[in-house]
């Protein structure tokens, strides 16, 4: 089964290939008008452990999982098929993932509240000379509000996301600005429209 998707300010398509049990196995991109191929990734699987990912053929670059003993659910870390070298690590804290290190100059840390909670997300680039941080906030288990501070821009922004009366998710406010997702009859998100109306992203 595939479908396709496409995001307007890009100007790219997007299709979605998919096995018997959900998974994508394929993510192809064309431009808008054309028909000429822009990238290409493909996807394995491990189907004797819950669907679990194996590889990504990433245009002809070959990326490999390897997955914790202890917890062979959890990535312990992502390998290059050809050279063997490490990419990235993953550390866990039980459950919850607390850093993807690339290396020691970029990695990414996630602190959660006693609940399980993501209340943070900080891409530290060392290269690039900053931080990019995400702070979370919460009403109950409901996600709020996601406050970023570009260190590496000089940027400051917040989206802070809307719920109705029946706590369903329906839009967000970004730099004084709201937009409404638009959702389908089973209630799945199929695009962005803003305050006038105007249809800034769609999936199909």
């Amino acid at each position: 089964m595939s479908h396709q998707s496409f995001i307007l300010l890009e100007n790219i398509r997007k299709y979605y290939t998919h096995d018997n049990t959900g998974n994508i196995t394929k993510i192809e991109e064309f431009p808008i008008n054309s028909n000429t191929l822009l990238s290409k990734k493909e996807f394995t699987y491990d189907y004797s452990w819950p669907n679990r990912l194996l590889t990504v053929n990433d245009n002809g670059t070959y990326t490999i999982f390897s997955y914790r003993s202890d917890m062979p659910g959890m990535i312990s870390n992502l390998s290059d098929s050809e050279t063997g070298a490490v990419n990235c690590f993953l550390k866990w804290d039980n459950s919850k993932l607390s850093r993807y290190k690339f290396d020691d100059n970029y990695y990414i840390d996630y602190v959660y509240n006693t609940q399980g909670l993501r209340t943070s997300k900080v891409i530290v680039d060392e290269c690039a000379g900053g931080n990019i941080s995400h702070t979370y906030k919460y009403c109950g288990n409901k996600l709020i509000e996601d406050e970023v501070n570009d260190d590496i821009k000089g940027d400051y922004y917040k989206f802070q996301f809307l719920y109705d009366e029946s706590e369903l998710l329906y839009g967000f406010k970004y730099e004084n600005k709201e937009y409404y997702y638009l959702r389908d009859s089973l209630q799945t998100i199929i695009g962005i429209e803003n305050e006038l109306k105007q249809i800034v992203c769609e999936y199909k």
